[in-house]
């Protein structure tokens, strides 16, 4: 049993950031009870497009006209998905084009071909009916190079079951229900990872059994058996629903080569927390939960996605929030390379609850925009990505916010931000100096290796630089 650590709070108040992102661009505002949105290149012409699908039982995609955002009219794919809680893209039929698959919150799971890799779509082609179904997830648990089908649905009051549906036939043909476990999954905290490196798709699933929610192993043993349970973490409370697994993530936070975990939690009675368990090189063990931000009513986490933002090579955050009184915001937190968050900072705050963000690179510039669905404002819009988190100068956009790089002793700024505070770590996440309002810095004392400096102006924008010691 272990307690959670309360180290790199974000529960400060929230800084005045400037944000990252620019004005909303409208994508479409008939989008009832937009739900998701997925970025994807439908039609091969070089550019992404957006699949969405909304609660009202719509899918349809928006054509990235001209690569630089300007997107087309809807084209419906269908109108059948009732009460849609999910989608994913995954090539069942072996074409080489991305298929679609859906899950209601009524009574199945289904599939779309995409017949023509344009964005042309057949009929529904259902994989489980009247199962109630809570979660999908994709994968080839099988090892026969297709791609198969994990869900939870509902078994009782009480618990869930955890199956597969093979892919017999490369083509999308869905075998009956393989049973792989019952217990109380938690609504989204699943996903199909190799964790062990061992070169077959295992489970990493959280449970809640009115008890400390786990995280646990279900590993596979090639041919979709996963009859091998391991208990990967299990929370330390005298609550027994504290800290209850919402979502949970496999990626690397910190840049070290060895997978995390990336967790949301709720609790009625206590901090919400977004988080990541660092996993231990050569082992299948995992840290305590390092708070990347701590917040509470009103917020409501509706969805969070892990990707590069400022293009330095390592995982930040978007985080989509709604209200009691429906409204929210889009937010997103900037990774310091070792998992040292920023403050969260407001993107947007005029969003009718923001039911999803993602994001991809709308306008080619090289950079990750947001997509963001509202869902009762019935939007679907994206954001750019503007970049100059500290308002460097327009001459100096191509240079470093700090200077020279690499180093053998001192480290010069070139913004016109008054720089108050400037927080120097290693690649583990170990602070090993901080400077108040410096002109410059001095690092002949430190070991040579990379380092990152959180830098803090006096306006509170912050940002995160990479400097190589000599």
């Amino acid at each position: 049993m272990k307690t959670p650590l309360l180290l790199c709070i974000a529960f400060l108040s929230v800084l005045s950031l400037k944000a990252q992102f620019g004005p909303e661009q409208l994508i479409s505002l008939d989008h009832e009870n937009a739900s998701i949105a997925i970025p994807h290149d439908l039609d091969n012409d070089g550019f992404v497009d957006i699949i969405s699908g909304a609660f009202g039982g719509k899918i349809v995609w928006h054509r990235n006209l001209d690569g630089n955002g300007t997107f087309g009219n809807e084209q419906l794919i269908t109108s059948g998905a009732i009460a849609l809680e999910d989608m994913q893209l995954a090539d069942f039929d072996g074409d080489t084009d991305m298929d679609i698959i859906y899950r209601t919150n009524l009574d199945k799971v289904a599939w779309l071909e995409n017949e023509d890799g344009m964005g042309g779509f057949g009929t529904e082609k259902l994989i489980v009916q009247n199962e109630y179904p809570y979660n999908i997830r994709v994968g080839d648990l099988d090892g026969d190079g297709d791609i198969d089908v994990l869900a939870v649905h509902n078994s009782n009051s009480f618990q869930e079951q955890l199956v597969w549906y093979e892919n017999m036939d490369g083509a999308g043909t869905f075998s009956a229900e393989k049973f792989i476990a019952l217990d109380t999954f938690n609504r989204f905290g699943i996903t199909v990872n190799d964790l062990d490196e061992d070169g077959d798709k295992d489970i990493i699933a959280a449970t809640w059994d009115l008890a400390p929610s786990k995280i646990k192993l279900y590993k596979n043993d090639g041919n979709g058996n996963f009859e091998t349970v391991e208990t990967l973490y299990e929370f330390d409370s005298l609550i027994s629903d504290s800290y209850k697994i919402n979502d949970l993530i496999v990626t690397d936070i910190n840049n070290d080569g060895t997978k995390d975990f990336l967790i949301t939690t709720d609790h009625d009675e206590a901090l919400n927390y977004v988080g990541w368990l660092r996993g231990v090189e050569g082992s299948l063990t995992f840290n305590d939960p390092v708070r990347a931000y701590v917040y509470n009513d009103p917020l409501y986490l509706y969805h969070m996605e892990h990707m590069d933002l400022d293009n330095d090579g390592d995982q930040d955050l978007l985080l989509g929030f709604a209200t009691a009184t429906n409204y929210g915001n889009f937010s997103y937190l900037i990774n310091g390379g070792s998992g040292n968050y920023s403050n969260p900072v407001i993107a947007s705050e005029d969003i009718e609850r923001t039911s999803h963000v993602t994001g991809a690179d709308i306008d080619n510039d090289n950079d990750i925009d947001a997509i963001v669905c509202s869902s009762f404002g019935q939007r679907l819009a994206w954001y750019p990505n503007n970049g100059n988190l500290l308002n460097i100068n327009e001459s100096a956009k191509n240079t470093s916010i700090l200077y020279p790089n690499p180093t053998h002793n001192n480290v010069y700024f070139n913004t016109s931000e008054t720089i108050t505070s400037v927080r120097i770590t290693t690649i583990s996440g170990k602070v090993v100096k901080t400077v108040e309002r410096p002109s410059f810095i001095t690092i002949s004392e430190l070991s040579k290796g990379m380092y990152f400096f959180t830098l803090t102006s006096d306006t509170g924008k912050i940002s995160v630089e990479k400097i190589i010691k000599e």
